[in-house]
Formats: C-alpha cells, structure tokens, sequence
C-alpha cells in the first residue's frame, strides 16, 4: 500500500494496536494531570513579605486591583479645615459614611473653610524634600490593600511632642509592632531604616490597619489581616493556573497520535518514513497542497489544552472573587460576562464609592489622629468633588434646583456648594414673568359646574 507516495509493505504486528476512545483518554489525561497536581507544592502566604513577593508581584490580578483602587485617588488634594459650627464634623462625616454625596458638599462648604496659614497645610504642602503628599498617599494606599497596614512615620522638633516637620512612608512589611501590654498594647515600631537605634515611640508613627481577630498572647492582632492572607487559596489557585498554562506551552510535545485504522501497525521505520513526509507537507511552501494517504488512518489526540484544563475559565472565576474581597467591579478589570452594571460609567462610581471613598476615610482618620494636637477644632480632609465620577449627582443637583422657583439663587448657589454673591436681589424670590394668581384671572370659579357639585356634596 502507499502512505504520501510511500511504498509500504504490511508486516505482522509484535502487538496489535489498542482501539483508544477520545473521551476516554481525555478523562485520563485529566485523572493523570489531578494526580501530579495534587502533589505539587503550593507557594504559602504565611507572613506580610509573602502578600507582597507572592500576592502583589507574582500575580496579576492583585496587581491590576490595588493599582486601580490607587490610581482612583491620585491627585485628590488635601487640605486643613476650620469647622465654623460645633458638631458640623460628626453631621459631615455621618453623611460620608452614608453615602450621602451631596449633602456632605454641602455641609463642608457652608460649614468649614480652609485654613493655607496652618503648619498643617504647609505639612501637606512639602512632606519632605524627594516626595509629595501625593506620592505618600499612593504609597499608604498600596501598602494598606496588599499587607492590610499602612506605616507614617513623622519627625517632630521636640522629641515626640513638637509639631510634625516631615513625613516618611514606611514599609509595611519590615515594621516591627513592639508589644507592651493589654491596656497599652503598642510600646513602640521598630524599623532600622529610620531609627537604627531604637524603638520609634507611639506619637512619631501612624499605623492604620484593618481588623485582625487572630487575637494571641504576643500581640498579633496589632497587625492588620491582608486581603491577601485572606484570599490566599484563590491567589495560590491563580498563581498555579499560570504556572500550569506555560507550562503547557513550554512542554506540550507530541498533541496525538497517527495510528492506522484496525488491528494493523506499521513498523518503526514505516512509522518514521510516515513522520517525515508529513513534516515535509507542512512546510509553508506547501501550504494547501494535497496530502495522499492509501490507508485509512485515525487520530489519538493527548494531552489537554488550557481550555480543556478549564484554566482561563478558572482565571475568570478568580478575578472576580479577588474583586469581591477588594469592593472593585470585576467589569473594570476586564470582565464584560458576569457585570450587573449598565456602563462603565456607573463601574467607575462603585470603585469610587464602595472603594477608594472608604480608604480615603481610613487615612483622614489616621491622619486626624496623627497631625492634629490635642484640643484642635480643626481637621485635616481630601476634596470629594475631585472624584469626577461623582459629577452625575452635581448635574442632577442642578437640575433639581432649576425647577426650585421658591429659592433665592443665593439659596441656590449655597445648595450648588458655591459662596453666595453680595447682591441684595439674589436673596429675593424671583417670579418668572406671566405666573399670575388664578383668582386675577376672574372672580368666577374656574369650573362652571364646581359649586354645583359641591351643593350637591
């Protein structure tokens, strides 16, 4: 017989070849592949360096969420307030909390203004020599969502008591909480990069963390619990799918088999004959020329690819449960299958609100706690209407006033968050011409037939 113009003389098989079923050898390339999975060790998320080297820089979703939620509050700008009414800041922050967009405007624009004078404001304005606030804003915020801390250190002129002349961020994962006791549980941050000499005392170190509930007798629970340690089976799942993927395309070798059809095989040299014509077929100057064969043949195929491994669809599932854990819509990270929101637009006001408002919160906090001397009526907060995604809310805003013909334009202005204008006419009602009251129009009711009904009533 002739295989691709080849002579071929059938000689008897030492063994005839096995009839192999497709989907029974795929189920045992997946059987093979569960059992060589399951003992090949997992790269553990045990300690604040590995959130980093294993979560943050070893994978690639973590990486694109925590760059997003941080990029979602760069250039946000941040300013020291005076509260012009007691109890404005507690009314303005439940507003914050809430969700309560523009009644939060509101009260800080008529409730609060800003004071450029303060060391405070001179602080935000040059935190040190090489950095801005900025810079050290996007610093606390990364640190925070991959290690669930977020260290400033401060440097005072008097020891610990003096003003803050400089700001450093410090590195989440090379802090060092030094434990005191149970009703003073922090004595101290160890850090050589700062202080080479010693402990650097309470006041000189903000720490903002999230809840850790993994209480001991050595302090652990001062740290906060990383996203990252939490999540870490999904991103060690993630971590291993890529692992698995290259390696499918680095060591994929043979994808089947070419066997003749029945109980006949080819000997070894028939077999090789048959490789080379068709690898001489498939060179790109015979793209598209016919190959002859004069036996049936049939195709064994092994091996699985990524998609039969269900490793891109497991990815999918991934990223959208490491965007649950971090509040960012999976649609913004690339998942247009399983979004419930109508745009991008609405997407980008979920990370804004469920988000970067809420890390913004967690860092006003500490800052307050940090910056500001005991007994200071004033506070350090960021421009909420610097969240362009926030504009929707303005522009319906304005549009509710428009219709509001019982406002002063002055009452106007203030509700819109701008400074009411010194002219004795914007605080008047104004009519628009032609609104006439009804009973101008004539002493007669204005239905013929209202006091009949009403006689009859």
């Amino acid at each position: 017989m002739k295989i691709f113009g080849l002579n071929i003389e059938k000689t008897k098989a030492a063994r005839p070849a096995t009839n192999v079923n497709v989907e029974e050898a795929n189920q045992m390339f997946r059987t093979l592949l569960s059992m060589v999975a399951s003992g090949m060790p997992l790269q553990k998320i045990a300690s604040l360096s590995d959130t980093i080297d294993k979560g943050y820089l070893y994978n690639h979703i973590v990486y694109s969420i925590v760059n997003r939620i941080a990029a979602s509050c760069a250039g946000v700008p941040w300013t020291y307030y005076v509260e012009k009414r007691t109890g404005s800041k507690a009314r303005y922050n439940r507003a914050i909390i809430n969700k309560a967009i523009d009644d939060a405007i509101y009260i800080k624009q008529t409730q609060f203004e800003p004071d450029y004078t303060s060391d405070i404001n001179m602080l935000i304005d040059k935190p040190n020599r090489n950095e801005t606030f900025d810079d050290i804003i996007q610093q606390l915020i990364m640190y925070y969502e991959i290690t669930g801390n977020a260290y400033l250190y401060g440097i005072r002129r008097n020891g610990t008591q003096g003003a803050l002349i400089s700001l450093h961020t410090a590195p989440a994962n090379l802090v060092t909480i030094k434990f005191n006791n149970y009703l003073n549980p922090v004595g101290g941050y160890i850090f050589d990069g700062f202080d080479p000499s010693g402990v650097i005392p309470p006041e000189n170190m903000m720490h903002v963390k999230t809840f850790n509930p993994n209480f001991n007798y050595q302090g652990s629970w001062l740290y906060g619990l990383s996203p990252i340690m939490a999540a870490a089976d999904l991103i060690n799942l993630s971590n291993s799918a890529i692992s698995a993927q290259i390696n499918s395309y680095r060591n994929s070798g043979a994808k089947g088999l070419l066997t003749p059809e029945g109980n006949e095989a080819m000997t070894e040299e028939q077999a090789q004959k048959v490789v080379d014509k068709w690898r001489e077929k498939q060179a790109p100057e015979n793209f598209g020329d016919a190959m002859v064969v004069g036996k049936a043949l049939k195709w064994i195929p092994i091996g699985l690819s990524p998609v039969d491994m269900q490793i891109i669809e497991g990815q999918k599932m991934n990223l959208r449960d490491l965007c649950r854990i971090y509040q960012v819509p999976s649609m913004l990270m690339g998942d247009t299958e399983a979004t419930t929101y109508n745009n991008m637009k609405e997407a980008r006001k979920a990370l804004v609100t469920d988000a970067s408002l809420p890390m913004m919160e967690k860092l006003k906090s500490g800052f307050n706690r940090f910056f500001l001397p005991e007994g200071d009526k004033g506070f350090v907060d960021y421009d909420l209407q610097a969240f362009i995604e926030l504009q929707d809310d303005l522009d319906k805003l304005a549009t509710t006033l428009n219709t509001m013909g019982w406002l002063t334009i002055n009452e106007k202005r203030t509700k819109s968050f701008l400074n009411e204008i010194d002219l004795p006419i914007l605080n008047e009602v104004l009519i628009p011409m032609g609104v006439m009251p009804a009973s101008q129009f004539s002493s007669e009711p204005l239905n013929p037939d209202m006091n009949d009904n009403v006689d009859e009533m």
